[in-house]
């Protein structure tokens, strides 16, 4: 069978080591932790997952979650959840919800990447099949789950035999670098641990600090406390409660409900950060922003929404501090630096941000074109800017202690890479701002970059994300869209054609 090189190369990248998501990336300078007891977290997860084995080497992960964890392989993701937690109809009706969360986005998935031929259509179908039978689950059913020595739910439920058989197509298919290109490396499921609770996550980020001596400083830093995901290996260990508002719980024992603001809370996050663990399975690094982009439309797509916190997924001072610029927002700084933490306001201020209104229900077009005519008439006023007399690329920064800030395109393509940061104090509200706005300009190239028509525009960004996996430092993404479009990415301003600029015309002329 052949194999694309370009998944041979990948395949090379499996030896990385995968850091804790929202984690910094220079460990050096994360030793901490002061005041959380994370050995002792450690050992109350080993004291009631390991019976006996707390020292050994069965003490492991794949151990642990063979007995102790409900467990489904759903096209190419294995979901695991805390078997005893489900004696209870909530966490049984949480999972539920996960789990039609996932599928929908791996509907989506195929959608983007797949070829659009009958094997696609096929797979679509088996993936129908398995959605179908979860909809006959019943959370009563999985009560004594907890009790049964096979905790694999198409095993516990005795799912017929043509539910199973269309759930092995559907993996074969989803693994299958010749058929579907955009695979996971490894061959294998991508894992992630569902932790329902803050003291669930938190004993997990004491135990895999414990696993991986060599990674505790990243694990087991102070601001993890706010975190809602860390990796562990391949394993992906996702919080389904936000840390609690108004000073850290001790014990771990309280946390905020995902659906606290908005009743799809919980499966935008799911759905945000499953893409994410997808995207970091196929291509064994961080994700870019455009691949973050795609995370965020790919929520809005299965959720009609995204109000989720990105990155570290937390609340309120979120440990954003410790997190690099480039992680979030494009620019440059020759002496470095880290994101500010937030501000200390309440978690509805947080998410309500001009930037969100709407919460991409539009992706974001209404905040966004707001936002640039307000900046227009300031930019106007403004004779040392060179853009002044071009209404469509300013945007307008503010921090309502400090005051307003002016910021002007490009903020795409290598062009933004060169231009400096805002002051710090903005780059709050522009991480908020960039994050709209990447949403909506690649929604917008999905749908409109094509001038021919959409079904053009979708057939380009289909291969502008199946291409994606041949993006190096030397073949840049850049490189990959001039190719794929005819036109750059980006200028250093609008006496250029280019995406970026065809884009802001689009948003001014929009109602």
């Amino acid at each position: 069978m052949h194999v694309h090189s370009a998944f041979l190369r990948r395949v090379a990248l499996i030896s990385l080591p995968l850091l804790a998501t929202g984690a910094p990336t220079l460990a050096a300078e994360l030793a901490g932790g002061d005041g959380i007891e994370f050995e002792a977290l450690g050992q109350a997860f080993r004291a009631a997952h390991c019976e006996g084995a707390e020292t050994s080497d069965a003490c492991n992960l794949d151990a642990i979650v063979r007995d102790h964890y409900a467990r489904v392989t759903l096209g190419v993701f294995e979901l695991c959840y805390p078997a005893d937690l489900l004696a209870k109809s909530g966490p049984a009706k949480q999972f539920i919800e996960v789990m039609r969360a996932v599928l929908d986005l791996e509907a989506r998935w195929l959608g983007i990447v797949g070829p659009g031929d009958d094997t696609e259509r096929s797979a679509q179908k088996e993936l129908e099949s398995v959605r179908g039978w979860l909809s006959t689950v019943k959370p009563a059913q999985l009560a004594r789950i907890r009790k049964s020595a096979d905790k694999d739910l198409f095993t516990y439920l005795e799912a017929g035999a043509d539910v199973v058989a269309a759930q092995e197509r559907l993996l074969a298919y989803m693994l299958d670098p010749d058929a579907l290109f955009l695979v996971p490396i490894r061959g294998e499921p991508a894992r992630i641990l569902l932790a329902p609770t803050r003291r669930e996550f938190m004993e997990l980020v004491g135990f895999a600090g414990q696993l991986e001596p060599e990674l505790q400083a990243v694990y087991w830093h102070e601001d993890v406390v706010k975190w809602t995901q860390i990796w562990s290996g391949w394993t992906l260990v996702l919080a389904l409660e936000y840390a609690p508002w108004g000073g850290t719980d001790p014990k771990f024992k309280t946390g905020l409900s995902m659906k606290e603001f908005d009743k799809t809370g919980l499966s935008e996050h799911v759905v945000q950060q499953a893409t994410l663990t997808l995207l970091r399975h196929v291509f064994a690094r961080e994700p870019t922003h455009f691949e973050q982009a795609l995370a965020t439309n790919i929520t809005i797509d299965v959720c009609g929404q995204i109000n989720t916190v990105d990155g570290e997924g937390a609340i309120g001072t979120s440990g954003a501090r410790t997190l690099p610029y480039s992680r979030f927002v494009p620019g440059g700084n020759p002496n470095g630096g880290v994101l500010p933490a937030r501000s200390a306001a309440p978690f509805n201020m947080v998410v309500i941000n001009k930037w969100r209104k709407g919460k991409g229900d539009d992706w974001f077009a209404a905040a966004l074109r707001k936002g640039q005519k307000t900046a227009a008439k300031r930019a106007a006023k403004d004779k040392s800017n060179p853009q002044r007399k071009d209404k469509t690329p300013h945007f307008q920064l503010d921090d309502p202690n400090v005051g307003k800030h002016l910021i002007t395109a490009p903020f795409l393509s290598e062009f933004a890479n060169e231009k400096q940061y805002p002051p710090t104090k903005f780059l709050n509200d522009y991480r908020e701002f960039f994050r709209s706005y990447r949403s909506c300009f690649f929604h917008w190239l999905e749908v409109a970059g094509d001038p021919e028509s959409p079904e053009a525009s979708k057939a380009k960004f289909k291969q502008l994300v199946r291409g994606t996996v041949d993006v190096t430092e030397e073949d840049t993404f850049d490189n990959l869209v001039a190719t794929i479009y005819g036109v750059p990415l980006s200028a250093s301003d609008g006496s250029t054609d280019s995406l970026e600029w065809r884009f802001l015309a689009w948003l001014a002329a929009s109602s």
